[in-house]
């Protein structure tokens, strides 16, 4: 893509606006001496309202700096807690990134500490973004393509027409088809097909998953309640030769074999629900950029799915604890009396 693309693409109707994307990776030494990955991201001056980008001070590079190609720079809050004894004096401040010297016009918003723990962004994160105008990337850079252009519809309404007639004209100013095509286009309405289609396989995998799960724990509990079986054998004999009926020993050893995989689901519904929230807060995390504050993810959890979840152990416990509940109903008592 070339910024002549970027100019018909903007012309397009029902296109509100549009930034390039071009990104290469530094190393940068902080004040502690340490090291970070710094992303270096030309954009256009539009990307900032497009992502809606939050600034603890200064703000984005103006049409100005773009214009004149300048050495203009926003950073992230933690890479400028680590350049800087405070982020606040970063602010105006030269910087060098890949040999070429900035000066700091903007510092986004600091994030929540719980999004900017781990190997992600922010402080204590491996990685930390510098964006730039692009005009300077490619100027700096001595390239003339630009990897990938963004862009917004007018309204979620006009994002298919918008797609097809930005295919188009790119299309026609590469002088390339369908077949030829060196450039794709996605929406987000493909990113959701897609992520959709991935769910859908990973349920089913994660459902036959768990009927082996089941079946195997289910052969478990048949042979601890064997077990069980065997070693109150005397207890079934003596049962027997009081008047205890065999429906009697069957219902003792299917309440105990209920009761065994009940509190086995119920343990396991409470390491689900806590696994759950940690996966949703993993997602908000990553769902968070640098300067954009966090995006909460919930994990929903309704009463239908925790009765399904226990009527499944229950269940699993009447027919994997069944066998033995007869096979112990149908001792003779004089034997087992007698049993050692």
């Amino acid at each position: 893509l070339t910024v002549a693309d970027l100019d018909a693409i903007l012309k397009t109707d029902h296109v509100s606006s549009a930034s390039p994307l071009a990104t290469s990776q530094v190393q940068i030494e902080l004040l502690d001496l340490t090291s970070k990955r710094v992303s270096i991201t030309g954009v256009s001056t539009a990307y900032s309202d497009m992502e809606e980008l939050e600034f603890s001070s200064g703000g984005f590079f103006t049409q100005a700096n773009q214009d004149a190609s300048e050495a203009t720079v926003v950073i992230d809050y933690a890479l400028a807690e680590g350049l800087f004894a405070t982020a606040e004096e970063a602010q105006g401040q030269v910087i060098t990134l890949a040999e070429t010297e900035y000066t700091i016009v903007g510092i986004l918003a600091e994030q929540d500490e719980e999004v900017t723990q781990g190997g992600g962004r922010g402080p204590g994160g491996q990685q930390s973004t510098a964006y730039v105008p692009y005009t300077n990337y490619l100027l700096t850079n001595e390239i003339d393509n630009i990897a990938s252009i963004v862009l917004e519809a007018d309204s979620t309404d006009t994002v298919e027409e918008v797609s097809e007639a930005v295919l188009e004209t790119v299309y026609e100013s590469h002088g390339v088809d369908d077949e030829t095509a060196d450039v794709t286009i996605s929406t987000a309405a493909d990113a959701l097909e897609t992520i959709s289609g991935i769910s859908a396989a990973q349920s089913k995998s994660d459902k036959f998953i768990g009927w082996i799960v089941l079946l195997v724990g289910g052969i478990g509990i048949m042979n601890i309640m064997l077990v069980t079986v065997s070693e109150r054998t005397r207890e079934i004999g003596l049962r027997k030769a009081v008047g205890a009926k065999g429906r009697h020993i069957v219902s003792q050893f299917l309440t105990e074999s209920i009761l065994l995989t009940g509190m086995g689901g119920a343990v396991g519904l409470l390491g689900a629900v806590g696994l759950s929230k940690k996966v949703a807060d993993i997602f908000s995390i990553q769902a968070s950029g640098p300067g954009r504050g966090a995006t909460e993810t919930v994990a929903i959890i309704d009463s239908s799915t925790i009765m399904i979840a226990l009527g499944v152990s229950v269940f699993a416990g009447v027919i994997f604890g069944l066998y033995p509940a007869i096979k112990a109903s149908k001792k003779d008592p004089v034997e087992s009396l007698r049993y050692e």
